[in-house]
């Protein structure tokens, strides 16, 4: 069974676009069963970056903390492998900061640790001026793709009544 971790970007695009919590909950609803069959997760960093939202998927978070895994000690050795790699790449120091302070480098750290998929809707790009997650993905053979292809992959069935 894969195993999915979840980025920010997945669930304020779903609902800012393609399914909005209000026209189409089976989305959200596949996430909490796959989440109860241990199958799909996000990390407490991106609940937190959420929470200071004000919306229908910051109402959805703190109705679904069970969806958010705690970071283990086991992460933190993960983080600084990253961190270090960082600071020996092209990266603008700004652009180094500004993934450190993001769930984005504990996604990619827990996904390292725990051997499961990031999900995430960002696009690699080798730019010095911004971080992003499949760029640190690739250096570290942690498999990853965007919201389409883990629906296609699991073949979820949002039907309607």
């Amino acid at each position: 069974m894969n195993r999915y971790l979840i980025d920010s970007n997945v669930l304020i695009e779903a609902n800012n676009h393609y399914y909005g919590t209000e026209f189409c909950p089976a989305f959200w609803d596949w996430l909490v069963r796959a989440n109860g069959y241990g199958q799909v997760a996000s990390i407490v960093n991106v609940a937190q970056e959420i929470r200071r939202r004000s919306d229908a998927v910051s109402e959805w978070v703190l109705n679904n903390e069970e969806f958010f895994l705690a970071l283990a000690d086991s992460v933190l050795s993960a983080g600084r492998l990253i961190s270090d790699w960082l600071s020996l790449e092209n990266f603008r120091n700004s652009a180094v900061l500004e993934f450190l302070s993001l769930a984005d480098y504990w996604l990619v750290a827990y996904a390292y640790t725990h051997k499961f998929i990031v999900v995430t809707q960002e696009i690699a790009a080798d730019t010095p001026r911004k971080v992003k997650i499949p760029n640190v993905c690739s250096k570290f053979d942690v498999a990853f793709m965007n919201t389409f292809e883990m629906l296609r992959q699991e073949n979820p069935k949002f039907v309607l009544d």
